[in-house]
This record gives structure tokens, sequence and C-alpha cells, in this order.
């Protein structure tokens, strides 16, 4: 049996500069990283909102995108899972941190 994992969100380069934007990267960096056009970078960075992301949100995409990512690989290693399990943690508890924030998203 095959396992496949969806990995479209790693393919995205908009996905991929917002990422690499909130890891401190400045919009001309990552244009010559991702080899597009500064303008076109400008451009996700105004349309999405990257600086008024939430930080929760940032940690919560950047925790969903290294998940992929790792899951993607096609022989993951005993030290894989040991990652993959302690990711899966932090993403029970960051979950769990937006829903306190969020009081209406609380189940009564």
């Amino acid at each position: 049996m095959t396992i496949t994992t969806d990995t479209t969100l790693l393919n995205d380069p908009r996905r991929q500069a917002a990422l690499l934007y909130w890891q401190g990267f400045s919009v001309p960096q990552i244009a010559e990283m991702l080899q597009t056009k500064r303008p076109t970078v400008q451009s996700w960075k105004q349309r999405d909102q990257w600086d008024e992301t939430a930080p929760l949100n940032r940690v919560e995409s950047t925790l969903e995108a290294r998940l992929i990512q790792l899951y993607a690989k096609p022989n993951l290693t005993p030290h894989d899972f040991k990652v993959a399990d302690f990711l899966a943690g932090r993403w029970s508890a960051l979950h769990a941190l937006i829903a306190m924030a969020r009081p209406e998203t609380r189940l009564t």
C-alpha cells in the first residue's frame, strides 16, 4: 500500500514567501530566493496582509508546513517520528491556546 501526502502547500510559492517573511527575510530576499519578481512578492505581502497576521496564526502555518514536509519524506527515520510527535504535541497545545483566545469556539 502506498500512502501519499498532499504537498501542494510546500510547492506554493506564495505560501513559501509568507513563511520566509515571518522568519525575518525581506521582500527582496524572498523574491531572489524564490526566483520571483519583487513586485509580485510585495503584492502577495499586501494582499495577504502578512504584517497583520496574528502570531498564533503564523506559528500554526509554520507548524503545518513542517509537519507536511516531514510526512512527505519517503522513508521516515525513528528521529523523524520523534520530531513529528513533538510537533503534533505543539500543534495540539497551540489549538488549545487559540480556543481559549476565542471564547466563541469553546465547547460547553
